[in-house]
Order: C-alpha cells, then sequence, then structure tokens
C-alpha cells in the first residue's frame, strides 16, 4: 500500500486552498477600502459640523452682522461683531499641503479675531464654497450660511468625497 496523496488529490487541495485565500484577499479588501471611505465621510462631516456649530456659537453672541461681510459670493466672508470683544471674520485662504510626495493647493476656512486666525478646517478637506446670504427680516438679522467641502482626490488618495451643508443664524438685535 503507497502512502500519500495522488496528483489528483493534491490538484483538489491546490484548488480548493486558492479558493479560500482568494476569498479571505477579497473580503480584507473590501473591508479597508470600505473603511477608507467612512473615514473620508466622518472627516468631511466632522469638519463641517465644527465649522457650522464655531459659527453658530460666536452668532449667538454677536451684536451685529458688519457692513463689511460679503454676501452672495463665493468666497464670502462673515463678519461680526460684539458688544465688548473685537469684531470676529470668518473668511477663507489658500494653502498648499503634502500629502505622501505629492503638493495639493485646497483652500481652509479661518477664524480671525483680535489678530489671531485660527484655523476652522483640517488640512484634509478642502473648502469648494462659502456663501453668505443675507435672509434678515426687520426685526433680526439672520444670515444663511451655504458651505461646500471635499476630500481632495491625489495619487496617492483614491477616493474623493464632497458635502454641502446649509444652515441659517440669527443675531437678534439688542
Amino acid at each position: 500500500m503507497q502512502k500519500g496523496f495522488t496528483i489528483f488529490e493534491s490538484i483538489i487541495y491546490v484548488v480548493i486552498t486558492s479558493i479560500v485565500v482568494l476569498s479571505l484577499i477579497s473580503i480584507t479588501w473590501t473591508f479597508i477600502n470600505n473603511h477608507t471611505k467612512e473615514k473620508i465621510v466622518m472627516e468631511v462631516n466632522n469638519n463641517a459640523s465644527f465649522i457650522l456649530d464655531k459659527i453658530n456659537y460666536y452668532t449667538n453672541r454677536a451684536a451685529t452682522v458688519d457692513n463689511s461681510t460679503v454676501y452672495d459670493a463665493n468666497p464670502g466672508t462673515l463678519v461680526i461683531t460684539f458688544p465688548t470683544d473685537p469684531q470676529l471674520t470668518i473668511n477663507t485662504y489658500a494653502k498648499e499641503v503634502t500629502f505622501g510626495d505629492q503638493a495639493v493647493n485646497i483652500t481652509k476656512l479661518q477664524l480671525t479675531q483680535g489678530g489671531s486666525s485660527y484655523d476652522l478646517t483640517s488640512d484634509f478637506v478642502t473648502v469648494d464654497n462659502f456663501v453668505i446670504t443675507d435672509l434678515s427680516g426687520s426685526l433680526d438679522t439672520t444670515v444663511q450660511i451655504e458651505l461646500t467641502l471635499s476630500y481632495p482626490i491625489t495619487s496617492t488618495r483614491i477616493y474623493e468625497y464632497e458635502k454641502s451643508f446649509t444652515s441659517s443664524t440669527t443675531i437678534n438685535k439688542k
């Protein structure tokens, strides 16, 4: 009696093993891609949430929207004044960032108050649209913010994601 595998049994073993390994590779690849896409969506959504929360925070404490606010243009500029603090400006600026070995120009949103500037967006997203619309009535000042953020595609970033957000905030005349 011979011990060992026949050629036919060896071929069956190799085929079954190959199918299992390829299935595991496919599942792993799908998981990694989905995780990457999810991180991109979260990055854009978290940036937008942070921006709109900051705008609402400051406009709820503001006295007026300054005349130097740029309405109905992209990019817009929101300038608000306070009873005691220096005026606050939210606007965009261009910045070059590096992903891997590739330099990419993005547009960032910044908040400037009292001579200090702070970025409202991370270096991973770009501001594609920032429009301020005046919706004011006779009793209050209301502005609408239209904001579009995207996760730009590069040679090392193979997924692109873009989302638009709209928010309105009111400054009660005091």
